[in-house]
This record gives structure tokens, C-alpha cells and sequence, in this order.
């Protein structure tokens, strides 16, 4: 189970790259095809920053100049390779508790997401550790601005408060999504979003004139705060009932499947 889960893992990392890849790449439409659809258990969650893109602060942003902007975009850039391996453990390890979920193997699903977040953790601040020492020549590769490169290392380095907490939802959001327990994200998502991510941006980065500092503290608030919620609502088990009634939605659809394929094979 753990070579299988490593290697799903490892799996979902690289396929994740490769389509970062693909869409920096100007050459267009690949030669895909639509094979089938296969819909995943639970529903949409994500009503916040990966929806509304409004992780990048372009909002408030846009009303701080073009140096703002540009320190802003070349950050990402750079903190986007710890976010995709995080992502990437968060879809891996959605498709495991999926199966486990399916099995019946609750007890199973829940260490199983325990040990990912783990993992996640240590890749978000192994990763900013690594981009943090080399931030002032990661960012010398998009500009020679001083200006740009001196606030893109500090936020960079914010990145070492802020990307473990987006850990928490990357991952456990994914998971509560496996089990069908879909309803809490997107109500906390929209609470912290509306709440606590927007009133913090306009008032430190605007009113109080913390410009992109401002920004991302409100940021790791909001990622923090969140992930705190969902990582709660995991260990106190909540989301058992959803995951009882996904598992039994999926056999009763499964078997009213078979039932009207019999037929046709007959």
C-alpha cells in the first residue's frame, strides 16, 4: 500500500508538471481527444482563491503600479513549483481516500490523509526553504529592477508562513471532497474569502499603505484561519456520514448499472 501510494503520488506530480509545462507553451491545442467522463465522488468546493483567482491580489494590486504587479507576478512564478508538488500530493491522495472511501476502509481514509498533510508539510517548507536561500538569483532571472527583487525576497520569504498553511486546504479540502463532505469547504471558503482575505488586503495593503506585504499577510491569515477549519472538521471525524452516503450512492448507482447492461448482453 505504501510503494502503491508513492508511486500514485509521484504519478499525479508528474502529470501535474507536465501540463504546467503545456500551458506556458505558445504552440496551442494538443492532439487529445475526449476518451470518456468519469465523474469523482462530492462536489465542486473550491469557492475562493482557486476559483476566483484571487490569490495574486490583483484587485488591490492593480491600484499599486506596474513594480507592484511585476514583484507580484515573478513571485508566483517562483512559489508555484512548492504549490504544484502540494497540489499534486493533494490529487494523489483525493484519489486514494476516493477508493478507500469506496471499500468502506474509513479508519483507513483517515490515517491516510494524516500521513499526506505530513508529507505536504515538509515538501511546503523544505521547498521554501530551498527557494527562500536562492530567491535574490531565482528572481535575477525575470529582472535586473532592485526594487522588484528586493520585495519579491521578502515575499518570498513570507512564503515560508504562507505556503504551510495553504498546505491544510490544498490537501484536506481535496480529501473532504473524496468523502462527498463538500458543503463546509465552500462555506468556509467563502467566509474566510469575503470575511477575512478581502477586508485584510484593502485595509493593510490600501488604507494602511503596507502595499504588497499587506497583501500577503492577509493572505497567510486567510490560508491559515482556513486551514485550521478543515483541518478540524477532518479529525473530528464530521465527515463520516457524507462518506457512508457516497459509498452507498456509488453501489446502489453501480448496481442499477449492471442491472440495465444485463439485458442488453442477453
Amino acid at each position: 500500500m505504501r510503494w502503491r501510494r508513492v508511486r500514485l503520488l509521484a504519478g499525479v506530480a508528474v502529470a501535474a508538471a507536465v501540463g504546467a509545462c503545456a500551458t506556458s507553451t505558445p504552440s496551442g491545442q494538443l492532439p487529445l481527444r475526449q476518451a470518456s467522463e468519469t465523474p469523482l465522488s462530492g462536489g465542486p468546493v473550491r469557492f475562493d482563491y482557486t476559483a476566483l483567482d484571487a490569490a495574486r491580489g490583483l484587485l488591490f494590486i492593480a491600484h499599486m503600479g506596474a513594480t507592484q504587479l511585476a514583484t507580484q507576478t515573478y513571485t508566483l512564478n517562483i512559489n508555484r513549483w512548492v504549490i504544484l508538488l502540494n497540489v499534486s500530493i493533494g490529487l494523489g491522495t483525493e484519489i486514494i481516500i476516493g477508493h478507500l472511501i469506496g471499500a468502506g476502509k474509513f479508519e483507513e481514509a483517515y490515517r491516510e490523509l494524516l500521513r499526506s498533510l505530513r508529507m505536504a508539510f515538509c515538501c511546503a517548507i523544505g521547498g521554501m526553504v530551498v527557494l527562500s536561500l536562492l530567491a535574490p538569483w531565482l528572481l535575477g532571472a525575470f529582472t535586473h529592477n532592485p526594487a522588484i527583487i528586493g520585495a519579491g525576497v521578502v515575499l518570498i520569504r513570507m512564503g515560508l508562513v504562507l505556503e504551510p498553511g495553504r498546505v491544510f486546504n490544498v490537501v484536506v479540502i481535496s480529501s473532504l471532497r473524496a468523502t462527498g463532505d463538500a458543503r463546509f469547504p465552500v462555506i468556509a471558503g467563502f467566509l474566510c474569502m469575503w470575511g477575512l482575505w478581502v477586508p485584510f488586503a484593502w485595509f493593510l495593503g490600501l488604507k494602511l499603505g503596507l502595499g504588497l506585504i499587506g497583501i500577503w499577510i492577509s493572505m497567510i491569515c486567510d490560508e491559515w484561519t482556513r486551514g485550521m477549519l478543515m483541518y478540524h472538521r477532518w479529525r473530528s471525524r464530521k465527515w463520516l456520514s457524507a462518506a457512508e452516503r457516497s459509498r452507498l450512492t456509488a453501489r446502489a448507482d453501480a448496481i442499477a448499472e449492471a442491472q440495465s447492461a444485463a439485458p442488453q448482453e442477453g
